[in-house]
């Protein structure tokens, strides 16, 4: 029998560990996405092709900039603009997008940013709906896609083939994902790759206090070297990180610094995941 409050989550949010993915584990996760996406493409449901054409561009942008729910399917044309990445690797990786968040989420009005331009662009290059005052991530009719759409697609209740038991993420990790997780997956890989705390919390929304006390288990272990240093003695500073001028100049990590989960660190500017595998 159920008792009162069973699957409430009585704990402060603060003290709950994010769940998410680990950076093999994201690796395997694309793999196996993009077998899900090209499946559902070739179905003969035209709104099952365009419903998964969307949450495919939608995860990775997600994954490089931690939107909340609300705050991207809130957005529309007039609120998002590209530009050029003048460090681009990637073929896919030319393209940044800054972002405007309703006033109406969480934190309020403010600006956000992302390397994920090319996701923007792939989905205003298919829809009807380009006008200032349309939805970006709208149905085929142009009517907006709610968060629960994308919880569906996770789950299995919509349209589309449940993502996650597609991709078999719980018999591969033991974890239970949910949308809520690319957030987090962008947050912990920020601070892997040495991305200053205040850039962080600004583009999340959220403040460098409540980024720490969140992701507490992620800056420890950019530390175990610090808790293994030998005492009387004191490491130099290599590398000192440096901000670029102008409204889209973005942040620069260190080099040739090895942490736990990713690698060595990025000399990029800014996060890109590729949807390419």
């Amino acid at each position: 029998m159920k008792k009162p409050f069973d699957g409430y989550n009585l704990v402060e949010d603060e003290k709950v560990r994010r769940t998410t993915w680990e950076l093999p584990q994201w690796n395997e996760f694309v793999k196996r996405e993009r077998v899900w996406f090209e499946q559902e493409q070739r179905t003969e449901d035209q709104d099952r092709i365009w419903e998964s054409f969307i949450a495919h561009q939608l995860i990775f942008i997600l994954a490089c900039s931690g939107l909340r729910l609300k705050e991207w399917s809130l957005l529309k044309w007039r609120d998002v603009s590209i530009f050029d990445i003048e460090d681009s690797v990637d073929e896919n990786e030319k393209l940044g997008a800054e972002m405007s968040i309703h006033k109406a989420t969480k934190t309020g009005q403010r600006k956000a940013y992302c390397r994920g331009g090319i996701y923007f662009q792939r989905i205003f290059d298919k829809t009807k709906f380009k006008a200032l005052n349309d939805y970006v991530f709208t149905d085929l009719k142009g009517k907006r896609l709610e968060t629960e759409w994308f919880s569906e697609i996770f789950n299995g209740q919509g349209k589309c083939n449940g993502l996650m038991e597609h991709t078999g993420m719980y018999q591969l990790t033991g974890e239970h994902f949910v949308p809520y997780c690319l957030r987090h997956f962008y947050a912990s890989q920020s601070i892997y790759n040495g991305v200053p705390e205040d850039v962080i919390a600004d583009n999340m929304g959220i403040t460098k206090i409540r980024l720490n006390r969140s992701y507490k288990h992620c800056f420890m272990r950019l530390r175990t070297k610090d808790l293994f240093r030998r005492t009387g003695s004191q490491m130099p500073i290599k590398n000192m990180r440096t901000f670029g001028i102008g409204e889209y100049a973005f942040y620069r990590g260190t080099q040739n610094q090895q942490v736990p989960s990713s690698g060595t660190r990025s000399s990029k500017y800014g996060l890109f995941f590729s949807d390419k595998v």
